[in-house]
């Protein structure tokens, strides 16, 4: 706490309001206002990049069509065209964080939802090998958050995982698994692969911005999905098992809640 002194007005006596002011509080909306100003700051920067970049990609696309390129100068053209879509990821993932919008949560079926995903998923990449697991009962679990930027942190997070998956001797597979929590009040979507598992020492840095292990990757993507899931009051944690595999795990609210297992939903009785 800071003390600050204010003098009131008066001539009988000397007064002084103190206000107490809490450094802790000071210094996250200090912090608050920097990021915001960064995000806009690398949207603009990342607005003007695109342009450019788009014209770059076309161009080696263009070249990459030639009929009397040289193979070494295809191979060239090759690196030029991948490492411009690259660029051109990390700059869609700089301008999805400047222009993020607030959640606006709404109420759906988990189950028919995660279906309907993974079908989306294996038809950008229908040789990737998905095992969906939602339970053995059919009931619907109605859950709270904003049906767009759930897919887009399970994307990410399916993007992540098929990137990692397989090892040697291994299949590449990827779990997603939902798990009905009543005690809690929750649900839990894992995403897991069963490639090399992360060193003890990076699984607490994967979320930071920037920082990948894929030589690929921009770094942004898990930093993304944690971001959208703490706006929506979830919970993205990760635990992983060198040679076994990695799993990511979405804490998300029930729309509704259990008195115990015999009774109805709560809210069904309520108008």
């Amino acid at each position: 706490m800071v003390p600050k002194f204010v003098a009131l007005p008066g001539t009988a006596a000397i007064r002084v309001l103190i206000f107490l002011e809490d450094n802790d509080v000071v210094a996250q909306r200090a912090l608050e206002l920097s990021a915001s100003s960064l995000a806009q700051l690398s949207g603009s920067i990342a607005h003007e990049i695109r342009n450019p970049l788009a014209a770059v990609s076309h161009a080696a696309q263009l070249l990459a069509e030639s009929e009397d390129l040289p193979k070494a100068d295809a191979r060239l053209v090759d690196i030029i065209y991948k490492q411009s879509r690259r660029m051109n990821g990390i700059v869609e993932n700089i301008l999805q964080l400047s222009r993020r919008e607030k959640s606006r949560p709404d109420i759906f079926d988990l189950t028919g939802w995660l279906e309907e995903i993974v079908e989306e998923f294996l038809g950008a990449l229908p040789s990737m090998k998905i095992d969906l697991d939602t339970g053995t009962n059919n009931e619907e679990v109605l859950v709270l958050f904003d049906r767009s930027q759930l897919h887009q942190a399970i994307w990410k997070l399916m993007e992540n995982a098929q990137q990692h998956a397989g090892r040697d001797g291994v299949a590449p597979l990827v779990s997603i698994k939902m798990e009905h929590l009543l005690e809690t009040g929750n649900c839990m979507i894992t995403v897991e692969d069963n490639g090399p598992g992360i060193p003890e020492e990076q699984v607490a840095h994967i979320f930071e911005p920037f920082y990948t292990t894929n030589k690929q990757g921009s770094g942004l993507g898990l930093y993304i999905a944690r971001q959208l899931c703490e706006v929506n009051q979830a919970e993205l944690t990760v635990d992983s098992s060198p040679g076994v595999g990695t799993r990511f795990k979405v804490r998300l609210a029930l729309a509704r809640s259990t008195v115990n297992h015999g009774d109805r939903l709560a809210n069904d009785s309520n108008p």
